[in-house]
């Protein structure tokens, strides 16, 4: 009986799960467009699962590469859509950013995401 009981609770008051997927696709010269799909389904658990998928189709990436299918990322930093050739990482915090807001120390191949972490007195 329990078991009639729990489905006819789940039933009767669905769970809700949220989920958000974003997407990067070619506009083929179009330009920056960009698409967000809605919907509601049942999940293999038996919940409500709302998705909303949000699709940006452009033409060349923020780090000024021509977009291809693969490769693609975005900067935890500044949240730039760049190739996956134009990430470095920083020195203290070991976030992946973008060449775009890399700060670069002078005559080395390191890097940081701020002036707070380039600089060494300043500590957190």
């Amino acid at each position: 009986m329990d078991l009639i009981d729990s489905t006819i609770n789940r039933i009767l008051n669905p769970e809700k799960v949220k989920r958000t997927i974003h997407r990067y696709g070619v506009s083929d010269g179009k330009g920056y467009i960009t698409e967000t799909n809605n919907g509601t389904r049942i999940n293999a658990y038996g919940s409500l699962e709302e998705l909303e998928v949000n699709t940006t189709f452009i033409d060349m990436l923020d780090d000024g590469t021509p977009i291809n299918d693969k490769g693609i990322v975005q900067c935890k930093n500044c949240g730039a859509v760049i190739h996956i050739d134009s990430v470095r990482e920083c020195e203290r915090c070991k976030k992946k950013i973008c060449v775009l807001c890399a700060r670069q120390k002078k005559n080395k191949e390191i890097y940081y995401c701020s002036l707070a972490h380039q600089l060494p007195f300043l500590s957190f």
